[in-house]
């Protein structure tokens, strides 16, 4: 399947017609679901006997399936940080990669070696309840600010309250 990955998700979401597909059958009543920016959608649950992503197996894993899907991004899914926080993960945004390891100490210190020999920007986060990533950054040279860093957020690709707009002068169109 294809599948989005969502920092700003926590749970599995498998697309009704994947689930299907996959003979993912909800187990829960259908309830109401309160998303980004006030969206409510209808789901239901269901638990996944097995995920592959890449060599990793996951077994007994918590799925949401929506009732219908939203959007209009062809993706059979949505991985959220339940799955990720299992391993030690990158998200290789230039190569477009996902770069799951076991976490232990060997790959810590692997990818730390191999990510200052590649030059990449480390950005320390705090993660704050089950899946909130908070980073340090500047805007326009102006801050620092306090982010919250979601990779799915949908309709959107930065978005801050008016003072941060007013103090960094973020130039907004008119509509």
């Amino acid at each position: 399947g294809r599948f989005l990955i969502d920092t700003g998700a926590w749970e599995l979401h498998v697309m009704p017609a994947f689930a299907e597909k996959c003979g993912l059958k909800p187990l829960t009543e259908k309830q109401i679901g309160v998303y980004a920016g006030g969206r409510q959608a209808v789901s239901s649950n269901s638990v996944a006997d097995r995920i592959i992503l890449a060599e990793f197996a996951l077994r007994n894993v918590p799925v949401v399936i929506p009732e219908r899907a939203n959007g209009s991004l062809p993706i059979d899914g949505i991985v959220g940080t339940v799955v990720l926080y299992r391993f030690m993960f990158t998200l290789d945004y230039p190569g477009g990669r996902l770069l799951l390891r076991r976490d232990t100490p060997e790959a810590s210190k692997a990818v730390r070696s191999e990510s200052e020999a590649a030059g990449a920007i480390r950005i320390p986060f705090w993660l704050a309840g089950d899946h909130f990533i908070f980073a340090e950054g500047t805007a326009n040279g102006v801050g620092p600010y306090l982010f919250l860093v979601d990779t799915g957020m949908a309709g959107g690709g930065f978005s801050c309250p008016e003072y941060v707009v007013k103090e960094t002068k973020i130039e907004l169109p008119e509509e």
